[in-house]
């Protein structure tokens, strides 16, 4: 943020200049104060709650040494250790806050965690967008990489592709008309897409299924240049999906909404929490330790 704003972190003064009223040491301090709160809010949450970790947050420290010496002991015993082999401070804040919401979730008599059907059915009602099932959908199309090419073959390619895409023009079939040019066959795919499969079709050829899911059985997209690949895809066939029903989806929803609702208590705790000490001797703690550590 502030290396944009013409700062260099080379400069002798970068943690102590101040930008719109506020130095980067001081933002740090401001990002550490609000972490400070919200690890606070959540370790009160989980002694009102009685989870049991004693000491709270200040007890953070020798709970996680005592967890190392219990891990270290297994590896020296031979055992298997699930996870890390020992936690650093911030892993293991990590660990337990996740631990503690987790916990909170997973229990309706806690503040927030009761949830009804008809609050279920409404949250559903408010994000029915995210409850739509995708179609299943299948592709034929031609995904050429032209940087892969020398000038001849490019030639060829581009010059046989566009002859494709002109037939194309004609009601037929991607697949079956590609058959007949001997350059392109390489470069031809036909894929069919379960809905459950999307996602991870996504991530293999997201591109071709960009250009082409809005199709319609027979319909293709013409032949498009994008970012040094020559595409041709055409929707073969499509099996529309409407919305899943909400008595599928319920458990889901609640998961995601008691997680908000957590979130929110969660905000709402630190935000009453006040931290006491003199922000400007801090500052200037930050700025000499970081100085300190660059050499200057």
């Amino acid at each position: 943020m502030y290396t944009s704003q013409g700062l260099s972190t080379a400069q002798t003064s970068f943690w102590r200049t101040e930008v719109e009223g506020k130095s980067p040491a001081r933002a740090l301090l401001d990002d550490t104060m609000q972490e400070l709160q919200e690890l606070a809010a959540a370790y009160q949450l989980a002694q009102s709650c009685g989870f049991g970790l004693d000491g709270g947050l200040g007890g953070v420290t020798e709970r996680m040494e005592t967890e190392n010496d219990l891990r270290s002991a297994k590896l020296e015993a031979g055992e298997h250790v699930y996870g890390l082999q020992s936690y650093t401070l911030q892993t293991y804040l990590s660990y337990e806050t996740d631990w503690i919401a987790s916990q909170y979730c997973s229990d309706a008599a806690h503040p927030g965690m009761d949830i009804s059907q008809s609050q279920l059915y409404e949250y559903y009602q408010e994000h029915l967008d995210q409850y739509q099932k995708y179609d299943d959908i299948s592709f034929s199309y031609l995904k050429v990489d032209l940087n892969q090419l020398d000038d001849s073959q490019k030639q060829v390619v581009q010059t046989q592709a566009a002859q494709l895409a002109q037939e194309m023009t004609q009601g037929k079939e991607l697949q079956q008309q590609a058959a007949a040019y001997h350059a392109l066959t390489p470069y031809m795919t036909h894929v069919d897409i379960l809905s459950d499969q999307v996602a991870s079709y996504s991530r293999a050829i997201g591109d071709v299924m960009e250009l082409g899911w809005d199709l319609q059985p027979g319909e293709d997209t013409g032949l498009v240049e994008l970012n040094g690949y020559l595409f041709l895809v055409q929707c073969t066939s499509r099996v529309e999906y409407d919305y899943q029903p909400f008595e599928q989806v319920q458990s889901v929803i609640l998961s995601q909404m008691r997680k908000e609702r957590y979130e929110t208590l969660l905000q709402q705790t630190a935000d009453s929490l006040t931290i006491e000490a003199d922000l400007t001797e801090l500052e200037s703690f930050i700025i000499q330790e970081m100085e300190d550590a660059n050499g200057k």
